[in-house]
């Protein structure tokens, strides 16, 4: 029953019949990791999830995609490798950042780490071998981190899949990650990787 609960409450979160912006960072985090978020509406080679309904992708590969808001770029990188080799994660909190959290769930370690920069507020969170980051205002703060915990909570892996993939070589090695993904981030960073797929156009059908 109380799983139940908490599955309608994070269905009433995302269609905005509740407040978020009332709510704890952390209370977002525990009733999305015990939410049992099993809804898919978006599929990638090897991997599928839950894309809230207001976002939508701007581009994809097998391992990175752009997913974009009204007013923000999230950028998701799905570490194919780690997940195939079961590799585990161990993270620290930063008593030094506006925010840390580390979080375990159905033994995943995860963590958000939300880092003041000026006016806006960086927001890196790792869970379930993938990574989700996104820059935004102090008031979009606990919003951004609903979705990035929507989509990283119910990201599924195609093991098969995964195994082909990496027969195949597409994948280079365990350390290749987009630059966006640096623990030292910069402004500049974000607007290199922005401009990489500057060219694209918005495709909200991907999500179908």
């Amino acid at each position: 029953m109380k799983k139940i609960i908490l599955a309608l409450i994070i269905v009433l979160t995302m269609s905005g019949c509740v407040n978020i912006n009332n709510t704890t960072i952390d209370e977002l985090i525990e009733v999305t990791m015990n939410s049992k978020y099993n809804l898919f509406n978006h599929q990638n080679k090897g991997f599928k999830y839950y894309l809230p309904r207001e976002l939508f992708i701007v581009s994809d590969d097998e391992y990175n995609e752009v997913i974009k808001s009204k007013h923000y770029d999230y950028y998701l990188y799905v570490d194919l490798v780690r997940y195939f080799n079961e590799m585990k994660e161990d993270f620290k909190e930063d008593s030094s950042l506006y925010y840390s959290k580390v979080f375990e769930y159905d033994n995943h370690k995860g963590i958000i780490n939300i880092k003041q920069d000026d006016e806006e507020y960086l927001i890196k969170a790792n869970y379930n071998y993938a990574t989700i980051q996104v820059k935004v205002k102090k008031e979009d703060i606990n919003s951004a981190v609903s979705n990035i915990m929507v989509i990283l909570s119910s990201i599924q892996y195609n093991k098969d899949v995964v195994k082909n993939l990496l027969e195949e070589e597409r994948i280079n090695s365990v350390d290749e990650q987009v630059k966006v993904f640096d623990d030292e981030l910069t402004e500049d960073d974000i607007l290199d990787f922005e401009e990489e797929y500057e060219e694209e156009e918005y495709n909200p059908d991907m999500i179908n």
